[in-house]
């Protein structure tokens, strides 16, 4: 018998297929994409956890260093970086946490080399999670960073992996093993399949989706300098 453990570890998977899906585009992307330049230094501030996205850069940038730190260790709005130092920026679940997070482009703009670029994903349709301020759109972020070149802006997910997400996954709820996904299943990877197969994959650019994504350029005469 599948035990409440197994229960749990089955209803995380469409969270896991709905991200493989925007993490296979943006992978598509950072591989084939001409960025003009071999980037050699850059920074990643996540919600924490692995991150695929640092994965795909060090694959296509061998000589990449990436530093790793997370929104609770530095201040987005304030980075202690110097003007037109990196490369890449990089947010993880980290833009919705931001409160005034119109300020938080200015300051990547300011840290970042003419010609580097920004890559963040964001939230649209996801329930409420820590101290949460935003949601955003695939316009809504490029009007966030309108200062800067859109290379491309994507959506994954779809409404019914909301609503799953939604109904499932809010604080102190759990799918119960006599659910009609679950029961008389033993092999939590048919229950998988079961809840993959119910609520669909997840199309990119529905209009209900549940994160987008962004890669953003910063202008290759855009030379922040030093004010006194």
């Amino acid at each position: 018998m599948m035990t409440e453990s197994s229960v749990e570890k089955c209803i995380q998977a469409p969270k896991r297929w709905y991200i493989r899906a925007v993490n296979e585009d943006i992978h598509a992307f950072i591989k084939t994409y001409d960025f003009g330049f071999i980037p050699t230094l850059a920074v990643n501030i996540s919600a924490g956890g692995d991150s695929p996205i640092n994965r795909m850069l060090a694959e296509r940038f061998k000589n990449l260093r990436i530093m790793k730190t997370y929104g609770g260790k530095v201040d987005i709005k304030k980075m202690p970086y110097e003007n037109n130092s990196l490369d890449i920026v990089i947010t993880e679940s980290v833009l919705e946490h931001v409160s005034h997070v119109w300020e938080a482009p200015d300051e990547i703009h300011r840290v970042l080399k003419p010609g580097g670029f920004t890559i963040h994903l964001v939230p649209l349709m996801y329930p409420r999670h820590g101290e949460d301020y935003f949601r955003f759109t695939p316009l809504g972020l490029k009007d966030l960073f309108s200062e800067f070149i859109a290379l491309r802006v994507e959506c994954a997910g779809n409404h019914e992996m909301t609503n799953f997400l939604m109904k499932y996954r809010s604080k102190g709820m759990r799918l119960q093993a006599t659910h009609p996904l679950v029961k008389d299943l033993e092999d939590e990877d048919l229950v998988t399949k079961k809840i993959i197969n119910r609520i669909g994959y997840g199309t990119l650019g529905d209009t209900c989706s549940n994160c987008v994504w962004g890669c953003f350029k910063k202008g290759e005469n855009d030379e922040n300098v030093a004010t006194a």
